[in-house]
């Protein structure tokens, strides 16, 4: 009974850890969200499992504009399009290893942006995406 027990209990943990989801919010000094961060596993590292489409996400931090970065994961391209981005709007996308170092620094020109991180190791990677000065931060998988 204790044996089953605990291999209940390790399947458990091992399912819990492979499918994990966090969102993690930013806030300024005034307390104000700055940033949303979608932080999840959607690549199972079970060898069973079928690989999953490209996902693509949806923030809505911008007053009046909405950020949707796909695909996520990618290969190397990846296109981050804003709705309702107009000429007057000033704002860039800045690309970074999770461990902070600056690897690209793009203004966004229109409302769809096109990035290659084709070059770059596989790996999580950090997008901010500043406009007007608010920022968004998110994670892109490039396998």
């Amino acid at each position: 009974m204790k044996q089953t027990f605990t291999l209940f209990l390790s399947c458990f943990f091992l399912l819990s850890f492979l499918h994990a989801q966090r969102i993690v919010y930013r806030y300024d000094a005034a307390g104000n969200r700055t940033a949303r961060i979608i932080e999840y596993n959607s690549q199972p590292q079970l060898a069973a499992m079928q690989p999953q489409e490209p996902q693509h996400y949806e923030d809505h931090m911008f007053p009046d504009k909405s950020v949707v970065i796909y695909p996520n994961p990618t290969r190397g391209q990846v296109t981050v399009e804003i709705q309702n981005y107009d000429a007057e709007t000033v704002g860039n996308i800045s690309i970074s290893t999770v461990n902070g170092r600056l690897l690209q620094r793009a203004d966004i020109s229109g409302s769809h942006t096109p990035l290659d991180i084709g070059s770059q190791p596989d790996g999580m990677y950090l997008f901010s995406i500043t406009i007007d000065g608010q920022t968004s931060t998110w994670k892109i998988l490039k396998k």
